[in-house]
């Protein structure tokens, strides 16, 4: 006895009814869409409602349905919208599918499938490969079907649509349990089942619990058949499903096989059902096969003599119609799985009758469908197509692993990197604070006037801390910034040039930043290390130079460190690199004058725009707080040292292309660097 085995054909329909309503609503909404129909201009508007207009009508009236989608088809092209386009075509496809015109249905989904291919699309690819699925199976091409199947599984999985993760899980079952596989069957069915039930979907579960009755009833599992059969029964009755109800009754009477009444009861009760609405329905063929199977039993297996041979003849002659009309109707339908099953039937009706010659061409016809539906060659090719995808699923999982672990390792060096500088400056800040607090330890044995000008050498040791703390971790997180990038742009030659000379400046900032004063030599060479930096990190976007006076000697004496890298730094970030300055340069200089040393910071930029003596704005930084700090600490040098004051001044150009930055020191020697240590 054939049992419902459904190939489900999926559409908008069931996300539709799933929101808006049950059945006895359709009417009334029916007539609204075609009263908005009436008022709405040739517009995408109007192609949707076309659309919806058709899929109202799939299972109950074709021709409606071809009508309203004829419409759509019409606007949609005369709007060249191919969206639109491809949407009729879908709905073309289901219709022809409904009408077991599978060939032609599969002509329009893969014009569907051609623009829903692209990026954008994929609830709608995944459905027309769903769809595409289910025609194949129809046609018993099984490795075809499975295809298709997993064709989708990926595009549903990463859409997280509870409604198609639905339908593809139910055609995978109905698949398997096609093929006798009951294992790959259940496990199907059972995350069918565990879909609904997560999400507390009856509509989800109504469908599954079929998929599960029907494997245990295959199973001959008779009782947990009937479990899962009346459960989604009530469920379906709840949701006024009409069609779901009667595979449900189809099904439940397969299950009563040796109680004939009951069985007939339920069979005639689930037909009455389809024969209104859905006679060439799939289930349906069933149903009358097995009508007809029932009364073929019936005659041809009374061993308990229960029918007198009037009723016997009459059964085979109820059996002969509803075989002949069950085939009839997969015959039209192009199902070749019933033409197959109830073939079989037949020609045991039809020898039983003495028809002899007609019972042998179903038996062959009936042989024949049976070995190529179910060869071994298709059992393998259904098992090739699983294991490629499940090769595929594990080549993708593997590469997603490989990445993770790629960008473990990246945040894993550029961390330990900030560790690394973040413990060189603890340690320094420490060594500098165990430094002040011997300092402090002596010099209190000292007298009064001593200790008043220890404090104040503190208070001024704190400030320039400050400075220190203002200006480094604001160049090192530019530089790192530029590191990062290069590493990103796997330029390993920029990056590392970028490290050593990021490294060299380090070097010189930890052993500069423990002094007041520092020697000449180490302090223009961090300057020009910086620029070096800053230039490297704009991609040498700007012209600089350094130049030092003939008579200079800069291991001869010492200058405050960090003092003139901000006047760099204000002529770099506001200045050179202003974006209206089409050939920035930028000269730094440093002369003797009489017993001075001047220091000369000149660039081509827009110049000084306000009386405050600050740069103008530009898009790289949007204020600046080295001038003023290298106003408070030429106060602070000119009172803690006995020379010729200190002093800064900014200006324009005197072609006002440009600003000039000029800071006078005094000439220090190792007499003040010792006072400095």
């Amino acid at each position: 006895m054939q049992f419902n085995l459904s190939v489900c054909i999926i559409s908008s329909l069931l996300f539709f009814f799933s929101i808006t309503g049950q059945a006895q609503n359709r009417s009334r909404y029916r007539d609204s869409l075609q009263q908005q129909l009436l008022v709405e201009k040739n517009d995408t508007t109007s192609c949707r409602i076309c659309y919806l207009l058709s899929q109202d009508f799939f299972d109950d009236n074709a021709d409606s349905s071809r009508y309203w989608t004829d419409r759509g088809m019409e606007r949609a092209k005369k709007l060249k919208w191919d969206k639109g386009i491809a949407a009729m075509n879908s709905n073309y496809a289901t219709i022809y599918n409904f009408l077991g015109d599978q060939r032609n249905g599969m002509a329009y989904l893969e014009k569907s499938i051609a623009f829903n291919i692209k990026p954008g699309n994929e609830r709608n690819l995944a459905s027309d490969y769903i769809n595409m699925a289910g025609a194949w199976q129809q046609l018993g091409n099984f490795p075809k079907s499975i295809e298709y199947l997993f064709k989708a599984l990926p595009i549903v999985d990463k859409l997280d649509n509870i409604y198609l993760k639905g339908v593809l899980l139910g055609d995978l079952a109905d698949l398997f349990l096609g093929q006798s596989n009951l294992e790959k069957s259940n496990f199907y069915a059972r995350q069918h089942i565990n879909l609904g039930l997560a999400n507390k979907d009856n509509e989800i579960l109504s469908f599954a619990y079929l998929r599960m009755g029907e494997n245990y009833l295959k199973a001959k599992r008779i009782d947990s058949s009937v479990f899962y059969l009346e459960k989604g029964l009530s469920l379906a009755v709840e949701r006024e499903d009409k069609k779901l109800e009667a595979q449900y009754l189809s099904n439940l009477a397969v299950a009563n096989e040796d109680d004939h009444p009951k069985k007939m009861e339920l069979m005639l009760q689930a037909q009455k059902i389809f024969d209104n609405s859905f006679e060439k329905y799939t289930s349906s063929i069933i149903n009358i096969g097995n009508i007809g199977g029932t009364y073929a039993s019936m005659a041809l297996n009374d061993s308990l003599s229960k029918y007198s041979s009037p009723e016997k003849k009459k059964f085979l002659e109820l059996a002969n119609t509803y075989l002949l009309r069950a085939i009839s109707f997969a015959n039209e339908t192009q199902d070749l799985e019933n033409v197959r099953y109830f073939s079989k039937d037949l020609s045991e009706v039809q020898e039983a009758k003495g028809d002899f010659k007609n019972a042998l061409i179903n038996f062959k016809l009936s042989t024949h469908l049976n070995d190529s539906l179910y060869s071994q060659e298709n059992k393998n090719a259904i098992a090739n197509k699983e294991a490629e995808y499940l090769e595929q699923l594990m080549q993708k999982k593997n590469e997603v692993h490989k990445l993770e672990l790629q960008r473990f390792w990246l945040i894993g060096i550029i961390a330990l990197a900030l560790l690394i500088i973040i413990a060189a400056l603890l340690i320094n800040y420490f060594r500098f604070q165990k430094i002040k607090t011997e300092h402090r330890l002596r010099q209190k044995e000292a007298e009064e006037v001593a200790r008043e000008l220890l404090h104040q050498n503190n208070i001024t040791e704190s400030e320039l801390k400050a400075i220190r703390s203002q200006m480094n971790p604001h160049f090192i997180f530019n530089a790192l910034n530029s590191l990062e990038s290069y590493i990103m742009d796997n330029d390993k030659k920029s990056a590392c040039k970028l490290v050593q000379k990021f490294a060299g400046l380090s070097r010189l900032i930890l052993e500069n930043s423990t002094h007041s004063l520092v020697l000449a030599s180490k302090e223009w060479k961090a300057l020009i290390l910086y620029t070096d930096l800053q230039a490297l990190r704009y991609n040498q976007h700007f012209a600089y130079k350094f130049s030092v006076g003939a008579d200079i000697d800069l291991n001869s004496f010492y200058l405050p460190p960090m003092l003139i890298q901000p006047l760099v730094e204000n002529a770099i970030l506001h200045a050179v690199l202003h974006p209206d300055n089409e050939q920035p340069f930028l000269n730094v200089n440093m002369e003797k004058v009489l017993d001075q040393i001047k220091i000369t910071v000149e660039d081509n930029g827009p110049g000084i725009t306000t009386t405050e003596k600050v740069y103008s704005i530009s898009p790289l930084k949007e204020k600046s707080l080295g001038i003023q700090f290298i106003e408070d600490r030429i106060k602070m040098l000119n009172q803690n040292y006995n020379k010729p004051q200190a002093s800064f001044h900014l200006q324009n150009k005197e072609n006002g292309k440009g600003a000039i930055a000029v800071l006078i020191l005094p000439v220090w020697t190792g007499v003040e660097m010792k006072e400095a240590m």
